[in-house]
């Protein structure tokens, strides 16, 4: 599912996936997805999950492309050792494009 701003935010350039630094976070089943309201990670961040080997704001996405049809990929994120619960996994832009 994609977040109505995220396309906004894609076509003028605030998110950038080829410069910029691309995360993911890990949600617990509390929250409930609003792809017409939710436009930032301060939207989502209190439904964050948190746990052993887990940290806040979750883990900087490496080795990602993006294919000629649009597809995104990355390296696998790992959290090794923790016992989390999550739900959904939100990518963001970390930082500036």
């Amino acid at each position: 599912m994609l977040y109505r701003s995220f396309r906004q935010q894609l076509m003028t350039g605030e998110i950038n996936f080829l410069s910029g630094r691309i995360a993911v976070m890990l949600l617990k089943g509390s929250y409930v997805p609003n792809v017409d309201v939710h436009a930032s990670v301060d939207d989502v961040v209190k439904h964050e999950v948190s746990g052993q080997g887990y940290e806040p704001g979750g883990a900087v996405l490496v080795g990602y492309v993006v294919s000629d049809d649009g597809v995104f990929d990355a390296d696998d994120v790992l959290w090794p050792n923790s016992t989390l619960q999550a739900r959904y996994a939100v990518l963001y832009q970390r930082g500036g494009k």
